[in-house]
Parts: structure tokens; C-alpha cells; sequence
């Protein structure tokens, strides 16, 4: 469950040089009242400030445009060095920390994933979009998982899974939960591709490791 929501924090100003309407003391602090959105109870976006006073005899406050006319420019004197909590753009900043690390972690795979298609290996699982290979495909559901069952210095031979989904992500998810390990996944279906062409399939959004096999750690 996602908790959510707003909230502000107050802080306190100087004193006015004016009376309290209220009790005619001469009690009247400035405040600010900065909002800002939580995730989590984790500040994340600022937003708005109201100016206010209250009396510090009688406890009256009034805030934003409960301020009398006269109250507006004394108020605006006693919070004029006041700044909004640095806290207010934590959650932003981590936010800013997590895209950055994401775009870089994800270049990193990127990277990593070239490697490897430019050194196959028996075992590995790629997901495959099938339409500039196989004959009669349904349009909609144009991807597969296939895996690598030969490779020589020219080519590498991969068998075709018998299961056909929309996307690039749900043939990857697919191979995530080990759909490929069903008795009948495999179909009598090979393909042969040029090891020059596997990155260039790649690049064409056509092709992409979805495993790697775990020969390669042995």
C-alpha cells in the first residue's frame, strides 16, 4: 500500500510591531507555513507557503487571507528571512539519485548484454521477434523465447519455443518464471543466425538476451 498525502511545517518569524485583535496585546509573531507533498511520510515535493501571526498571549491565529490588511506588511517584515525546510526536497533528491543510478545500471547492462551476444554460448535464452523469420505469424503476438542449442565461428543455431507472446517484456517474463523448463515448451523449429547479426538485432529492438547460460560462471 502506497501512503501518501500533505502536509506543511511552520516556522516561526519575528515579532510584530502591532497589537493582537483578538486580546490588544502586543504579542503578534510572524510564521510561514510551507507545504509539500509526502510519499511514504517522506517530504517529496514542495509547494505553496501562507504567511500568518499568532498571538502569543491568547494563542489566536490567523493565517493566509485571514490576515486583516493592517497585519500584511508587519507579517511580511517578520518572516522576510525565513527559508522553506531543506527536508522539503529530500524525497526529489532521491528520486534524482534513483533515475540517475537506474540510467546508469541500465548502461551497464546494456553493455554487458552486447558482451555476450558477441560470445554466444550453448544454453543462452534470447527473446526473439519472429516476424522476419517465421511464415504465417500472428502479427500481435510476434515474439518468442529461443535458446541457443549450437554455435559455430559463423553462425548460432537457436531452437524456438512453441509459446508466442505481444511483447518483448512478455516473452522476458516468460523466461523469468521459467516457462521455458515446460516439458512441451520447445518446438521442432530451428533457426540459424549469423553471429555478425546478432547485435545488429539488437540494436533493431528484434532480439535481446534474456539469459545467460550458467556455463558461462562454471
Amino acid at each position: 500500500m502506497i501512503i501518501y498525502g500533505t502536509n506543511s511545517s511552520v516556522r516561526e518569524g519575528q515579532t510584530l510591531a502591532a497589537v493582537c485583535p483578538s486580546c490588544g496585546e502586543q504579542s503578534l509573531r510572524g510564521f510561514t507555513a510551507y507545504g509539500f507533498a509526502h510519499l511514504f511520510f517522506v517530504p517529496t515535493i514542495p509547494f505553496g507557503s501562507r504567511r500568518g501571526v499568532v498571538c502569543e498571549h491568547c494563542q489566536h491565529a490567523r493565517v493566509g487571507k485571514e490576515l486583516p490588511d493592517e497585519l500584511r506588511t508587519p507579517a511580511a517584515e517578520a518572516t522576510r528571512e525565513l527559508r522553506r525546510p531543506r527536508r522539503h526536497w529530500l524525497g526529489l533528491v532521491l528520486l534524482a539519485l534513483l533515475f540517475t543510478w537506474l540510467r546508469i545500471d541500465g548502461a551497464n547492462e546494456k553493455e554487458l548484454d552486447e558482451a555476450r551476444l558477441a560470445a554466444p554460448v550453448v544454453g543462452d535464452l534470447y527473446v526473439m521477434d519472429l516476424r522476419d523469420h517465421v511464415e504465417g505469424l500472428d502479427p500481435d503476438m510476434p515474439f518468442a523465447l529461443a535458446r541457443v542449442t549450437a554455435v559455430t565461428d559463423q553462425d548460432v543455431r537457436v531452437q524456438v519455443g512453441s509459446w508466442v507472446y505481444p511483447s518483448h517484456w512478455d516473452a522476458q517474463k516468460a523466461a523469468i518464471r521459467d516457462h521455458d523448463e515446460a516439458d512441451d515448451y520447445w518446438t521442432a523449429v530451428w533457426l540459424s543466425l549469423g553471429r555478425d547479426r546478432l547485435l545488429e538485432l539488437e540494436n533493431a529492438d528484434k532480439l535481446g538476451l534474456a539469459e545467460r547460460a550458467e556455463v558461462e560462471d562454471a
